[in-house]
Order: structure tokens, then sequence, then C-alpha cells
């Protein structure tokens, strides 16, 4: 899985969220190299079914049985 796939599959899918942590830097004018993506997700019971659906997509199986609180 690489970032760009996931992010498409966000957008896609209309998963409400935010990246935050170091791949935001740049839109506030800074850089630094990180090797993960922190991922804000609107909490809401239509938005988490749809990113249920993308992680499913790319491979993390039993998230269907998480609820809202331990996603």
């Amino acid at each position: 899985m690489t970032v760009k796939k996931l992010l498409r599959l966000l957008v896609g899918r209309k998963v409400k969220f935010l990246i935050i942590g170091a791949w935001a830097f740049p839109a506030y004018g800074y850089t630094r190299n990180t090797f993960d993506i922190d991922i804000f997700f609107n909490p809401t019971k239509a938005n988490v079914k749809r990113l249920v659906t993308v992680l499913k997509e790319i491979g993390y199986d039993g998230v269907e049985d998480l609820t809202m609180e331990e996603l």
C-alpha cells in the first residue's frame, strides 16, 4: 500500500478526513521526513462505514468487528 493509493481511496469513497502530523507540515511552509502518515477521520457512523470499506480494500482484515471507539 502506498500513501497515494490510500489517499485516493479515502477521497474516492468520500471519507471525511484530515492529514495531520509531519505530512501536513508543507501546508505551513515546513518539511520533515517521516515514514508514516497520521490521519484524523470524522467519527460519524456513516463516515466510519466508508473508512472501514477503505481499510478492507487495502488489506486490513477484521476492522468490521471494531467499535467506533476502538477505531
